[in-house]
């Protein structure tokens, strides 16, 4: 493989990653707001 191959499959590899943890990150959040959401229409349905 030439020094050019291994640096373009090197990036391929960061940027999978890099967008892995970046889809990861969304997630989270949403699912966090999510939750905050809920609550708060919980708690004020049951009053």
């Amino acid at each position: 493989m030439t020094q050019r191959g291994k640096g373009d499959s090197l990036g391929k590899g960061y940027l999978s990653e890099l967008w892995d943890f970046t889809r990861i990150s969304v997630t989270q959040n949403s699912l966090q707001e999510l939750k905050k959401f809920g609550i708060r229409k919980l708690i004020w349905c049951l009053q």
